[in-house]
């Protein structure tokens, strides 16, 4: 029997806006120094953040329902 995935409250409440965060950033990148690294990063750790929440909640692959 499979668990229910669960994902905590921080990281919900961190993803979506990091991610958002991470683009605008990325944006601004070119009048404000530095700000590509930090968008770079930023951005990625959203990206990552949804990537798990994905990779958690995902269909059981075929074989491993048991």
């Amino acid at each position: 029997m499979r668990e229910e995935a669960r994902r905590s409250l921080l990281l919900t409440g961190l993803s979506y806006p990091l991610f958002i965060a991470g683009i605008i950033l990325l944006f601004t990148a070119i009048t404000v120094p530095g700000a590509v690294l930090l968008g770079s990063g930023v951005f990625l750790i959203g990206i990552n953040e949804l990537c798990v929440y994905i990779a958690r909640t995902g269909p059981v692959p075929r074989g491993m329902d048991r």
